[in-house]
């Protein structure tokens, strides 16, 4: 059997649902489209890292628009994959996220780290902190990690790593591998900082690794349409569903009309066509009345399309993470990309998380230096923004791209002393 809880507001919704197998499903219904967010999502976010794997400290203040440079190796993927942990936790449980998220517990701790430091994640916004510690228990983490949430410095609820749950000044029986927030979210109390807390991990979306060819040769299954899929296999079908439903028209309208700008002679519009199960895609190109199969478009028009979607799949107030941007695409298809995604960010109120090595996305942040994050091995806590590395008058002469281009910061080049 299955229980049903919901916080209904205007006109949508957030729902959460306790499963058969005692999995938390959170998810939203109704229209976000014209709405700014409120409350604690305005604010900004700040995200602490102790120990995890290749990451010895982060202390990071998100908020609008910010992009995440540095060396291979450097930890940007985990650092993004962090955020895809706490998400899945939310559903699913620490164990099990651990498992599908970070490969389970191999390699968990930081290398550098002392026996007694603990391996912790912790998610600030406004007045609330949530923090877990991370325990290898097996080929995974313990359910029964520490976890804490305070709000204006004070205890929400606290549980220890022998399963204690203490929710104000009382004592909770605590079940199953879930979160201590999910099994509060999941009980009949109806605790705001709770609610807040879990709102604010429902709306991290993290995408990676888009499956292009998936997308090309097969198209997208089309029952999976809750929410876009971390290597955007789902595209199609989200377009095909935004297309049906008045409420979300807006979002496929969004990302056709960002196709155009940045593929001017090359797209018009797309076709969408469900066969069985299957939604595959057709593409008009300007001037043609007949369009042709997706399975012959460009990589950049795919790829194009699979970020366009990750931004407008956003709920207002959320989290978006996008790792490895630009790759695929022109540099007149990357600044109208940065274009939108500075204007979605500002009007939807989002946190735009873009991890690249793509120069002329960051010669397009040249005005705002101070949303560029550098991520550095033998720098901790980082990620640095820029404007700490470097002065006003070293911005103003050089591009930011070019000098990442030339290695005089985030390098792959490990400097020596002779």
């Amino acid at each position: 059997m299955a229980l049903a809880f919901a916080i209904v507001g205007g006109p949508g919704a957030m729902r959460w649902r306790l499963t058969g197998d005692g999995r938390l499903a959170v998810f939203y219904t109704g229209s976000f489209a014209a709405r700014r967010t409120t409350g604690a999502l305005l604010h900004d976010l700040y995200l602490s890292i102790d120990n995890l794997q290749g990451l010895r400290q982060i202390r990071w203040r998100l908020s609008g628009l910010n992009v995440l440079i540095g060396a291979n190796g450097s930890g940007k993927s985990t650092l993004l994959l962090a955020l895809k942990l706490l998400r899945t936790a939310l559903d699913r449980g620490l164990p099990e996220a651990a498992s599908l998220v970070l490969g389970g517990s191999h390699g968990l701790k930081h290398w550098d780290a002392l026996e007694d430091e603990p391996v912790q994640i912790a998610l600030e916004v406004a007045d609330l902190r949530w923090s877990v510690r991370l325990r290898t228990r097996g080929a995974t983490v313990d359910a029964l990690s520490e976890e804490t949430l305070t709000a204006d410095g004070r205890t929400v609820y606290h549980s220890d790593s022998l399963g204690n749950l203490t929710v104000g000044d009382v004592r909770w029986e605590r079940k199953g591998e879930r979160l201590a927030l999910s099994t509060i979210l999941a009980s009949q109390e109806q605790i705001e900082a709770v609610t807040r807390m879990a709102e604010v991990l429902a709306r991290i979306t993290v995408f990676h690794d888009a499956d292009l060819y998936g997308i090309r040769v097969n198209g997208s299954n089309v029952d999976h349409t809750r929410h876009l899929h971390a290597r955007g296999q789902n595209a199609l079908a989200m377009l095909e569903r935004w297309g049906r439903e008045r409420p979300d028209r807006w979002r496929r309208q969004a990302v056709v009309e960002g196709l155009k700008a940045a593929f001017p002679g090359l797209f018009q519009d797309l076709d969408l066509l469900v066969a069985g199960k299957t939604v595959v895609g057709r593409i008009y190109r300007p001037g043609h009345e007949t369009p042709y199969a997706m399975e012959v478009a460009a990589n950049g028009i795919i790829a194009m399309m699979v970020d366009l979607c990750a931004l407008m799949a956003a709920e207002p107030g959320g989290v978006v993470a996008v790792d490895e941007v630009g790759g695929a695409l022109h540099p007149y298809a990357i600044r109208v990309f940065m274009r939108i995604a500075e204007r979605h960010a500002r009007a939807r109120g989002l946190t735009v998380i873009l991890a690249t090595h793509n120069t002329v996305l960051l010669d397009h942040m040249q005005a705002t230096p101070e949303q560029v994050f550098v991520l550095e091995n033998d720098q901790w806590p980082g990620p640095t923004p820029l404007t700490a590395l470097r002065s006003a008058e070293w911005l103003a002469e050089f591009r930011i791209g070019d000098r990442y281009a030339n290695d005089s910061f985030g390098s792959n080049l490990v400097e020596t002393e002779e």
